[in-house]
């Protein structure tokens, strides 16, 4: 083998271990983020429909929480999230539409009676996104999700 074949060959076993997988990851990750939007939009027009009816067990000042492990929660103000009594998700946008796992295998969370507690308050369906902890707070009446949740305001 020739002086630049071995070159040639070296430098593809470089750009094969050092550069495609990382951009593989971040086409995963991309895909995982879009995949959690549309999640969270849908289950937030199911729960905008299902305002009107009967809460179905909803805890007052509660969370509702999809199948998968409950996220992380690690400041004062998110830790609501994890402590709040807890209803299903799936019987609040109906039997029939099924509550898909997150991403990252985390549930879908909603603090859709928050607004029972304060006032006033955003109302979110989130993912806690790809670090598996909810950043925004449980009482939040800001216009956007805190770090990396991947929410839907519904009011």
């Amino acid at each position: 083998m020739t002086g630049g074949r071995v070159l040639a060959t070296l430098i593809v076993i470089f750009l094969a271990t050092t550069v495609a997988p990382p951009t593989a990851a971040w086409a995963v990750n991309r895909h995982r983020l879009g995949r959690a939007a549309a999640d969270v939009a849908a289950i937030a027009e199911r729960l905008r429909v299902a305002e009107g009816g009967p809460r179905n067990g909803v805890p007052l000042g509660g969370v509702l929480l999809g199948p998968g492990r409950m996220p992380a929660t690690d400041t004062p103000a998110a830790n609501r999230w994890g402590m709040a009594p807890r209803g299903s998700l799936a019987a609040a946008v109906g039997a029939n539409v099924p509550v898909p796992i997150d991403p990252w295998g985390n549930c879908y969370i909603s603090n859709v009676e928050a607004g029972a507690v304060g006032s006033p308050t955003t109302v979110w369906v989130l993912s806690a996104g790809p670090n598996g902890v909810v950043d925004t707070p449980f009482l939040s009446s800001a216009p956007n999700p805190a770090g990396d949740d991947v929410a839907v305001r519904i009011r």
